[in-house]
């Protein structure tokens, strides 16, 4: 989907901004969607809770329920390696052994 959208769109404001301010279009381009992205990201900041308690759209009931959820879904997961096995296996020329 991000391709089916972000490339036509990419093109055009290369082709739609190639020149204007002296800058060439592919400029433009970083320009604008970064601009974007830097807005978007400032947005979430403020948006986005930090944690399930202060969620807004969450109702008390899904607020009760998800540290029991996310306990168990920590406990499911396999406990990990120390960082000096890490190191040696990925040091190792073949890691799979």
């Amino acid at each position: 989907m991000a391709g089916v959208i972000g490339s036509p769109l990419s093109s055009y404001l290369m082709i739609a901004f190639d020149g204007w301010h002296g800058l060439s279009g592919w400029k433009w381009m970083f320009i604008i969607e970064g601009g974007i992205t830097v807005v978007l990201g400032v947005l979430a900041w403020f948006v986005l809770a930090d944690k399930p308690a202060s969620a807004r759209y969450l109702s008390d009931s899904e607020k009760q329920c998800w540290p029991r959820h996310s306990q168990r879904r920590l406990q499911a997961l396999p406990r990990m390696r120390a960082p000096a096995k890490c190191w040696r296996s990925c040091a190792r020329r073949s890691p799979w052994r």
